[in-house]
């Protein structure tokens, strides 16, 4: 399964997106049913795309 990189500020994101030619933000909320849900199924698509990093807020 694809890696996640939990980004918890400004800096962290910028740094993560000019690290990483494909970079995917994923914005998430504790309380968040349905993105909790849609997580396991992001990170099994984006399996087939290697090149793109997933990162987290």
């Amino acid at each position: 399964m694809v890696e996640t990189v939990e980004l918890t500020s400004l800096d962290s994101i910028d740094n993560f997106i000019h690290q990483n030619k494909f970079s995917f933000l994923y914005i998430s909320r504790p309380d968040c049913g349905v993105c909790h849900a849609v997580l396991p199924q992001l990170r099994e698509l984006l399996d087939k795309f290697p090149h793109i990093k997933l990162g987290y807020i």
